[in-house]
């Protein structure tokens, strides 16, 4: 049995069905139907727009499990050949891999290429972030001298050079196809903007410069090079601290898909900021008919700073079942660097029996709980 989505939209009608673990396991919960949404890009590709009304619906009733280079590093391991098959550290600890992976440019635009053809082909999600070097001099995405975003804006010394960038970033979007379909991604650029480490944060440009570099980079890919399979991520840093600042940053309701939000913290501060953002986020996306997400989220510097061996459920998932004002369509953990650096535990570690509780509960949704997010895909 799956869930059923209707997905109507101006130009055709298709349907988008989601097995959530519920079903799997025996349950049976509600489905969820719904006329169709278009998203920001009016141009948006059926795939893309299939994908944007399933992320708008499964929220309601689960939660996507993502993390960052899941299937790129894990703690024991690295796949430095992007070799496929593939593993993760999701897998190893559950047998099942996560509905969402997560990808970032950083310096070779088109390196995970394969991974990503082949996660669409497995029915799972891409998101991309960027942490750009700065535009300037080519140093790291922290060092903001030069005045980084001015120099790209219209008129600024390095506007052709960014532009060339933006050339490469269109070329890979316009280039991830399998059987002539391009691949939809969750493209998340110029993330934590309220915050003040990247050469895009609130220390670097104002507000109205820091929404022209976004609309800016938006409307090149969109209307000079035809990258028409985006969703496009807002996600501040911690938001209900900085909320005059994320409001004032948004880009607008013709460039944003998903209203997201960035955590990290100790355990009982990041308690607070993970309830009372997602509260916040969820409430602003549905007054604007996006998508509410926790784009990014975890311990400072890993789960084994946890405070507690039951993070994943008593500081995690049963905040967010708890309060019906809480919605994320997905979560997004960090990668997994080595056994003194990871989100995801595997056995014997102190919270593993608390991420496979996670796992088994029927409101959290891995790989194996997407059925057709793209259409009639899979």
């Amino acid at each position: 049995m799956q869930k059923i989505f209707l997905v109507n939209s101006l130009l055709f009608l298709l349907f988008t069905t989601s097995c959530s673990k519920a079903l799997r396991n025996g349950e049976n919960k509600n489905s969820v139907a719904s006329s169709a949404s278009i998203p920001s890009d009016r141009l948006a590709t059926k795939e893309t727009v299939a994908l944007f009304n399933y992320l708008k619906n499964v929220g309601r009733t689960g939660m996507l499990f993502g993390q960052h280079h899941a299937s790129v590093e894990s703690q024991n391991w690295k796949n430095t050949n992007m070799s496929i098959p593939f593993e993760s550290d999701v897998k190893t600890a559950t047998g099942d891999h996560p509905a969402v992976f997560g990808f970032d440019f950083g310096n070779n635009i088109s390196r995970f290429k394969n991974h990503v053809e082949e996660i669409y082909k497995m029915g799972g999600i891409i998101t991309y972030s960027w942490h750009c070097p700065n535009p300037v001099n080519g140093e790291g995405y922290r060092d903001q001298s030069g005045d980084p975003v001015t120099s790209i804006l219209p008129g600024g010394k390095k506007h052709k050079e960014w532009l060339k960038q933006l050339d490469e970033v269109a070329k890979f979007f316009n280039g991830i196809t399998v059987e002539g379909v391009k691949v939809p991604i969750i493209f998340r650029p110029f993330h934590e903007n309220t915050g003040a480490w990247f050469w895009w944060g609130s220390k670097s440009c104002t507000d109205a410069e820091y929404i022209q570099l976004w609309r800016m980079t938006v409307d090149y890919l969109r209307n000079e090079k035809d990258v028409h399979n985006l969703l496009l991520a807002y996600s501040p840093s911690k938001p209900t601290e900085t909320m005059e600042m994320t409001k004032a940053r948004y880009p607008g309701d013709d460039y944003v898909d998903i209203i997201g939000l960035d955590i990290y913290g100790p355990n009982e501060p990041l308690k607070k900021l993970l309830i009372e953002g997602t509260k916040f986020v969820t409430t602003w996306s549905k007054e604007k008919g996006k998508i509410p997400a926790i784009t990014e989220l975890g311990i400072k510097k890993g789960i084994q700073n946890s405070t507690t061996n039951d993070w994943f459920m008593s500081e995690f998932l049963n905040l967010i079942k708890d309060d019906s004002s809480a919605e994320a369509a997905f979560v997004l953990t960090w990668k997994n660097s080595n056994p003194q650096s990871y989100w995801v535990p595997l056995k014997g570690q102190p919270s593993y029996q608390s991420f496979i509780n996670f796992y088994n509960d029927p409101y959290t949704l891995f790989l194996k709980d997407t059925k057709s997010v793209y259409g009639d895909k899979k």
